[in-house]
């Protein structure tokens, strides 16, 4: 009996001193997660990335203008970019050369100038194709700016204009007849020029008037607007499609030469709102412009600037006396637009 009685207390005191450590060690882990021990957290480490991992390009971001010693512009497009139109030569281009130097206070340089007056999409595109040098100038610029799909749009005035009477004198179609390129983009005779706008007048992106191999318009036989004439943009929205398509290979070429530069494609405005009584112009202008917006958001460095707002009360003060192209101060309102946008 007594060797069974310290048995059973010598099982209930180990039972007992189990049941305090177990206490214990609970109220201790308890305390450890309510009341954490004061101290900075180490962050888990993360696996080195392969040696022959590429970074991620940056984004629009990575333009540390203070970083840079200097900055780069590379230009591209058709006649806007060329500045035809403002008399003292610099266009919007070297306006956003001089703003831009004043503004980031250090030197900056045009590093090429591509523009080509008359240029469509399919035209750059042939062009980049046959000069490598395009891209490697693309490469080593910090911003790039773009001009071009008018010309595609309005192709010299073919289909845009009608006039009262079939076969008028005043008639768009092969009414004036003058040097330079024509609808296929090919040199020879320009066809529909349109009634009231000067021969060498283009479009919101250049002048279809203008010989693409030397970018000098050519004297043409414009005539004044006559009475009835109207605007008919069909043909314009016609050619949309596949004019975008173009442009859409145009921006992924250009940001996928340099994804570390800012692209800034210049959007459309509309040149004849005088004689676009009814906006249905308005209307095509802005489905490219909102088009092109659409493709611009796919890509990382790439920037629209709109300016349609930017003529639409003051298109006969701000363009040049072909009625189409900026004249001076319409340079100088883009200028200042693509400006503000890369601050």
């Amino acid at each position: 009996m007594s060797s069974t009685r310290w048995l059973w207390r010598t099982v209930g005191v180990g039972a007992l001193a189990s049941t305090i450590i177990c206490g214990i060690g609970f109220t201790y882990a308890v305390n450890e997660i309510i009341f954490p021990a004061s101290g900075e957290l180490q962050a888990p480490s993360v696996p080195a990335a392969p040696a022959n991992t590429a970074e991620p390009a940056p984004g629009r971001a990575a333009a540390p203008w203070n970083a840079k010693a200097e900055v780069r512009l590379v230009a591209l497009g058709d006649s806007l970019t060329a500045g035809t139109g403002d008399i003292t030569g610099k266009g919007y281009v070297r306006g956003v050369k001089d703003k831009l130097q004043e503004t980031l206070d250090k030197p900056v340089f045009v590093y090429n100038n591509f523009a080509i007056p008359g240029f469509r999409t399919y035209d750059l595109l042939n062009n980049w194709e046959a000069k490598p040098d395009i891209a490697k100038s693309i490469a080593e610029a910090d911003v790039v700016l773009l001009t071009i799909g008018g010309n595609d749009l309005f192709e010299g005035g073919e289909g845009i204009f009608t006039a009262p009477e079939a076969g008028a004198s005043g008639s768009a179609q092969g009414a004036a007849r003058a040097g330079g390129e024509g609808a296929a983009g090919a040199p020879g005779t320009q066809q529909g020029v349109a009634p009231g706008v000067r021969s060498g007048a283009g479009t919101g992106g250049g002048s279809a008037a203008e010989t693409p191999a030397t970018g000098q318009a050519r004297a043409g036989a414009g005539s004044d607007v006559a009475l009835g004439e109207g605007f008919n943009p069909e043909a314009a929205a016609k050619r949309m499609p596949e004019a975008l398509k173009r442009l859409e290979q145009i921006m992924e070429r250009v940001s996928k030469a340099n994804p570390n530069a800012r692209v800034l494609y210049v959007g459309l405005y509309h040149p004849f709102l005088d004689l676009d009584k009814s906006k249905e112009g308005s209307r095509v202008i802005q489905q490219w412009n909102t088009a092109a917006f659409d493709l611009a958001t796919r890509l990382p460095n790439v920037t629209v600037v709109p300016t349609y707002d930017l003529f639409e009360l003051y298109s006969e003060r701000l363009l040049y006396t072909d009625h189409f192209h900026p004249n001076q101060e319409g340079y100088e309102r883009i200028a200042n637009r693509i400006v503000d946008i890369l601050n």
